[in-house]
């Protein structure tokens, strides 16, 4: 089965903030995670989260060695961009 963008991301951003909300209450992201169905190098829960706490109005950063690949995943799913790399003066 597929990730539902709309359905299966309120699900999950309603079992992070129950988990958030509760101390010590752990949620079961693993079902929905495993709907993402992409083949990256970083967990299918790291996409799950991505899609549930990124938009337009953020900006993430990715330190990995396949950075540019999933750098353009979360922009493509989100709209959010990267933060860029900061020249010091």
């Amino acid at each position: 089965m597929k990730l539902d963008l709309v359905h299966d991301t309120q699900l999950a951003y309603r079992k992070l903030m129950d988990s958030m909300s509760r101390p010590g209450l752990i949620s079961e992201l693993g079902e929905l995670a495993g709907k993402v169905g992409l083949k990256l190098n970083c967990f299918d829960a790291t996409v799950l989260l991505a899609a549930v706490l990124l938009d337009t109005e953020v900006t993430f950063k990715i330190i990995s060695e396949k950075e540019e690949e999933i750098v353009r995943l979360f922009n493509q799913l989100t709209y959010a961009k990267d933060r860029q790399k900061r020249h010091a003066s």
